[in-house]
């Protein structure tokens, strides 16, 4: 019997190859949805810290120049985390928080319309929370999803072609071909769900769990109608 030798330029292609699936488009994809929540939740947080000072001032409590300070430094830290996504919003950020600093550039006429007050920021927070990133899949996806449409194809073209099976034997080919038929749906509706040409309220941001929750409701409603169909 031969030996099966690893040589250890083999274990290097083989290590590299597997942090090359680690680190591919799909874990880039979940990095920047990271990413996205941080820099919505730096923008959140400056904009509630703000809304409840100003409130207290609105209550003729006396100005406090630390929290004034630590307001500019949210709104700096939200204006950088933004940037990737919205450098015009992380100007805007930006601004807010050099606001904080020097009261002066309230009334300034260069940022007059610079959309700086709290209605305008709200807004931003609504408007960026509506296009946050949706999760995408890998690209074998699609590929999968044909690939189970053609096994599906010549499985239906079997069941036409073949003579009459032993009942065990067809139960096996029911499972079989409902696999194939939940498999191509899987995939192919995960695909259009990432794309946005599938709406669903509940999973549009989600297309691993459509394909998922899809895969398996497709498989058991093609097997209990191939099921019935012989009984």
């Amino acid at each position: 019997m031969e030996r099966l030798i690893v040589s250890r330029q083999d274990m290097e292609e083989i290590i590299t190859s597997a942090r090359r699936e680690l680190t591919g488009p799909h874990s880039r994809n979940a990095q920047r949805a990271k990413e996205f929540n941080e820099a919505f939740k730096a923008f959140d947080t400056a904009l509630a810290e703000t809304v409840q000072y100003l409130d207290r001032l609105d209550q003729n409590k006396p100005r406090n120049k630390r929290k004034e300070d630590q307001l500019s430094v949210l709104w700096r830290r939200a204006a950088n985390a933004v940037r990737p996504f919205d450098s015009n919003l992380s100007d805007r950020c930006f601004l807010k928080g050099q606001g904080w600093l020097s009261p002066k550039l309230w009334s300034d006429p260069e940022f007059i319309n610079a959309r700086l007050g709290i209605r305008d920021m709200r807004n931003a927070l609504r408007q960026m929370n509506r296009t946050q990133p949706r999760q995408e899949i890998p690209e074998w996806f699609p590929m999968a999803g044909f690939a189970f449409a053609v096994a599906t194809f010549i499985s239906l073209f079997a069941l036409l072609m073949m003579p009459d099976i032993t009942p065990a034997k067809r139960v096996i080919f029911n499972a079989w071909l409902a696999f194939c038929v939940a498999a191509s749906g899987a995939f192919l509706g995960g695909q259009a769900v990432a794309s946005g040409n599938l709406a669903l309220p509940i999973l549009k941001d989600s297309p691993i769990k459509f394909s998922a929750y899809g895969g398996i409701a497709i498989f058991i409603v093609v097997f209990l109608i191939l099921f019935a169909a012989h009984h």
